[in-house]
């Protein structure tokens, strides 16, 4: 009797995970993003889209202020350096 106790208390509970899995499938398939626990926040798939893009785009404009725009600041700067040298270099030697 026990050991059919357990049998029916273990179908009972797949059977509810089944259903919860089931609810979560139709908000997928409504476009609803499955609940976070934590922050109780619904995203649908465009607004991961979004967010994942934002992530992108602020890592690109972090690169071109913090490391692009020095690297060719000091590039053109030595480019231009190296133009005066040369173009004064020959005249003192006249």
């Amino acid at each position: 009797m026990q050991d059919l106790r357990n049998g029916i208390a273990i179908r009972d509970k797949r059977i509810i995970e089944l259903e919860e899995e089931n609810i979560f499938l139709k908000g997928e398939i409504k476009g609803l993003a499955h609940r976070s626990k934590k922050t109780e926040e619904v995203m649908t798939t465009t607004d991961k889209f979004s967010r994942v893009l934002e992530r992108r785009a602020s890592g690109w404009i972090w690169y071109r202020d913090r490391i692009l725009a020095p690297t060719l600041a000091n590039l053109h700067t030595g480019i231009i350096v190296v133009l005066l040298i040369i173009v004064f270099r020959s005249e003192f030697i006249k």
